[in-house]
């Protein structure tokens, strides 16, 4: 009994460790975002800033990179706006316009 115990409190733990690392993480990106996307004048957000260079590798790679983090993060991209201080995804930029 005493054994079950000690592996369900270390359970616990693991588990506030790895929500905590989540919501850490996606406040750390997620503002650098913010931030990013001020000086840019954008409305919405991106986990990372569009490339400079348009080469079919860069946005390919820059899209899958930020499209992931927009699905793994969506449940605090839905709170953090639910409670006021987020704000919604930026849709994807327009990449040939001049």
């Amino acid at each position: 009994m005493r054994r079950f115990q000690g592996t369900r409190l270390r359970c616990a733990v693991g588990a506030l460790l790895a929500l905590l690392l989540y919501v850490s993480s996606y406040l750390a990106l997620s503002r650098q975002g913010f931030a990013g996307c001020d000086a840019c004048n954008a409305e919405g957000f991106y986990f990372f800033l569009p490339p400079e260079e348009t080469t079919h590798w860069s946005v390919w790679w820059w899209r899958c990179r930020n499209h992931t983090l927009v699905g793994v993060y969506y449940p605090l991209i839905m709170l953090d706006n639910l409670i006021g201080t987020g704000r919604p995804v930026a849709s994807e930029p327009i990449w040939q316009l001049s």
